[in-house]
């Protein structure tokens, strides 16, 4: 009887310390931020060094919020039709961080996992896992040779007062998409294909709009890049292993 009072007390004390970790995370998140965004804060995220060796493992939580944030690998996706259209994504008014900026097709964080810790390979098969849950793209329209890794740049950027980005993003292209798209709306807002010249006339016109990281990529030239030789990406492909820093 005395060991079960003692389980008892503490999953008692268990459910209090989470109820108030969440009561203290609600007090830093802006509004309009789901439940469900909150509990991916407690994601295992992989913290990495400067030149990308594994650190260790860190909440999603922590390595966002200012005061405790860590370097972090993370991915960008950026997903062309066949008629070398980009598809864009407006994140949902529900994300923590730049709710309602237009970025790239994907971006989110390989996990702290058996598949997903391994480099590329586990940042491909991070790809496919977020492509399914954001976009609707299932596997069998981005197998994990489809995925042309183009860079690792590392770059940081605040959202808000309380929350911070500080990655080191590899940058994938999927090229000629003719699949369906089933938005979650918890994670995207909107998307729309957009051709090269389209897509500079909206950014001109509001940088602001868009992500950080988004931004940069463009401003320093690697976009225009990769959307001018996307029939031949092997020079990017075989440069890809060098980090650059964007900011």
């Amino acid at each position: 009887m005395l060991r079960q009072i003692q389980q008892l007390n503490t999953s008692i004390r268990g459910l209090a310390n989470a109820a108030s970790a969440m009561a203290q995370i609600q007090e830093v998140v802006h509004e309009n931020v789901s439940t469900p965004q909150i509990e991916y804060l407690k994601e295992r995220c992989i913290a990495v060094s400067e030149k990308d060796k594994i650190i260790g493992s860190v909440s999603k939580g922590k390595s966002h919020q200012k005061g405790t944030s860590v370097l972090h690998r993370a991915f960008s996706v950026f997903v062309f039709n066949p008629d070398k259209e980009l598809l864009l994504q407006q994140r949902a008014p529900t994300k923590i961080t730049f709710p309602l900026r237009w970025t790239n097709s994907c971006c989110s964080h390989p996990l702290f996992t058996e598949q997903e810790i391994e480099g590329e390979t586990g940042v491909r098969h991070a790809a496919q896992r977020k492509l399914y849950h954001e976009l609707g793209i299932s596997a069998s329209h981005c197998a994990l040779h489809d995925f042309k890794m183009v860079g690792k740049f590392i770059y940081s950027a605040d959202s808000d007062e309380n929350w911070t980005e500080h990655e080191l993003d590899y940058v994938l292209i999927l090229k000629n998409y003719t699949g369906p798209l089933e938005l979650n709306l918890d994670e995207a807002a909107a998307v729309k294909y957009v051709s090269h010249e389209e897509f500079t006339e909206l950014y001109d016109q509001d940088p602001s709009n868009f992500s950080p990281w988004f931004g940069l990529l463009h401003s320093k030239g690697w976009l225009a890049k990769w959307w001018h030789d996307l029939d031949d990406l092997s020079e990017h492909v075989l440069a890809s292993k060098t980090i650059h820093r964007l900011n």
